[in-house]
Order: C-alpha cells, then sequence, then structure tokens
C-alpha cells in the first residue's frame, strides 16, 4: 500500500509540472524563399514548430527583415522590419502585418541602414526597442512607429531585449563577419540607456549572430539565435535558457528553422498589480489536486505510522 501511495504521488507532482512554452519567431534570414520571412510557433521544450505564414502587407508586399517581436498588454504582437524601418502589428493566425501608422518607414530613422532590432514592451506600457549596429536603445510610440533615443548609446551590440518586472535585459550580438563580437547577457538601464554585463552565456551557446529574447509565465528567460551564415555555413536556430543572474545558458533544443532572430512568448510579465492589498476573510480554499496530495500524503504517513508499530 505505501508504495502505491507514493507512485500516485510522485506521478502527481510530475504532471503538475509546468511544460515549456510555446513561442513565436520570424525566420528573417531563411534560406529558402518559399518558407523564408515565415511567422512560426515554436515548442521550446523540443525545438518543433509550425508555420502559419509569411509575414506581408498583402500577397505580394512580404515584410522581408522581421527582426524585433513583442506582444503589448492586450496580446497584439508587434514586429519592427529592418528593410524598410516600420513597426508594425501581426495577425498570429494569417501572418499579416499592418503598419501602425499606415505607412511605411514609420520608425522616422535613416533609410538603407542595417540596424539589427530588438524589440519588448514594459509593465508600464513601454515599447522599447534596441539596435546591435548603432549600439542605440529607442523608446517607440506604439501608435505611430516614431523612435525616440534613450540616453547614449549603449556600449554594447544588444541585438535582442525582454523585460521581467522592471527589469530589462540584453542579448548580445554573437559574431559579425566570422569575428565573436559579445555572446553575453547585460542588464539595461531603461532611463540612461546604460548597459551593465551579467555574464558571458558559455559553451552551452553555439556561435550565433543575433537572435531573440523572452520571458515565460514563471520568469525563465529564454532565447533563440539565428545561426545563418557561422564560417559561411547555415545552422539550424538554437533554443536556449538564460539564467539572469550569471548569464550563463542551457542549450534546450535546436530548431529544424534556419534564421530565426526574434522571439515572443507573452504579454508584458513579472508585473506588480496595481490594486488595492486584499484583506483575507478566511482560511484560503484549497484546489482538488492539493486536496488529494493533501489526502494522500496522510494516507502514507498513516500506513508508515501502522507498519512501524507492527
Amino acid at each position: 500500500m505505501r508504495y502505491i501511495l507514493l507512485s500516485i504521488l510522485l506521478t502527481l507532482s510530475a504532471g503538475s509540472a509546468v511544460a515549456a512554452p510555446f513561442a513565436y519567431s520570424v525566420n528573417s534570414n531563411g534560406v529558402d524563399s518559399a518558407t523564408s520571412d515565415s511567422l512560426y510557433r515554436i515548442n521550446l521544450a523540443n525545438g518543433k514548430t509550425k508555420r502559419f505564414n509569411k509575414v506581408r502587407l498583402n500577397e505580394t508586399a512580404i515584410n522581408s527583415d522581421i527582426e524585433g517581436l513583442a506582444f503589448d498588454a492586450n496580446g497584439i504582437l508587434y514586429a519592427v522590419d529592418d528593410a524598410d524601418e516600420t513597426l508594425l502589428t501581426i495577425d498570429i493566425e494569417t501572418g499579416l502585418g499592418q503598419s501602425v501608422s499606415g505607412n511605411p518607414f514609420n520608425l522616422e530613422l535613416t533609410s538603407g541602414k542595417n540596424y539589427d532590432f530588438g524589440l519588448t514592451f514594459t509593465c508600464e506600457g513601454a515599447l522599447l526597442m534596441a539596435s546591435d549596429d548603432n549600439q542605440t536603445l529607442y523608446r517607440l510610440n506604439s501608435e505611430t512607429g516614431s523612435a525616440t533615443i534613450v540616453g547614449a548609446v549603449l556600449k554594447a551590440p544588444i541585438t535582442a531585449l525582454a523585460a521581467w518586472g522592471d527589469k530589462v535585459y540584453g542579448l548580445g550580438q554573437g559574431s559579425s563577419n566570422n569575428t565573436v563580437l559579445a555572446p553575453n547577457l547585460y542588464a539595461i538601464d531603461v532611463e540612461t540607456g546604460k548597459t551593465t554585463l551579467i555574464g558571458a552565456l558559455g559553451n552551452a551557446a553555439k556561435l550565433y549572430v543575433n537572435g531573440g529574447l523572452a520571458f515565460d509565465t514563471d520568469g525563465q528567460l529564454w532565447a533563440v539565435t539565428d545561426r545563418f551564415n557561422i564560417n559561411n555555413k547555415d545552422y539550424p536556430s538554437q533554443i536556449l535558457k538564460i539564467d539572469t543572474e550569471s548569464g550563463e545558458a542551457e542549450a534546450i533544443a535546436e530548431t529544424p528553422v534556419i534564421g530565426l532572430e526574434s522571439l515572443a512568448i507573452s504579454e508584458p510579465l513579472g508585473c506588480i498589480p496595481d490594486v488595492a492589498p486584499q484583506v483575507a476573510t478566511g482560511i484560503p480554499a484549497l484546489g482538488p489536486l492539493s486536496i488529494l496530495l493533501m489526502t494522500l500524503s496522510l494516507l502514507l504517513a498513516g500506513g508508515l505510522n501502522i507498519r512501524v508499530r507492527n
């Protein structure tokens, strides 16, 4: 009896564990013209992907360089296109995009440059964008797309952004022209634009160029890396977990897709609810699983006690 109860407890505990989340990304550096620049949903636990469609304004106008993705508090997916310096929203079911202002080039930045953008929303609703090419942090107007520089230069080539509560993190660019640059995790001051090195990703992170960064609901930081044209070869994108205290990465899986360089999981997370404290009026009720686990624990304890007495 004791072993049966113990097995049930272990099974229930394992079943209640939180699975790795799903995320969205775009393979803007894809090598197959038929599927490149498409919106994908990724199972971060195993790297399996589902392709939705090319990100496009219509059937012929393809957004050819989506480099940042972020969900706002309402679950709307925002993206930034480096091909025409445009902020847009994407329908996650169809892949159809729409410029937030109705026009391209709405970031109002110098066109024709290669910025390499990262994107994230904060709990306060601020839409932040980083460029690894000019090492600059921007605040975007989510309705017009207009970009405003925040503080001084970042002094680090930040290629992706992610926010948890009031903290913002940046992923450093991995390599450029076959030269290793900054495969590190950084903390970013959103008021001054100053970066602070947290630590290197380490050997678990394979060579990459750019990437995407996002938190899941448990506060785990995830990354997907773009491994297009690494030493003149193309490799599948890698999925990593990153420790926000040390910067160290853990390799989780590889996707069958080449050229993913953005990541979005959920609306802003880690936020402190803006509500008045609730006064407890009684003992909180337990859920069905908690009650079952408690009952089985008591039965197990009772069984062990009887066995000892015998």
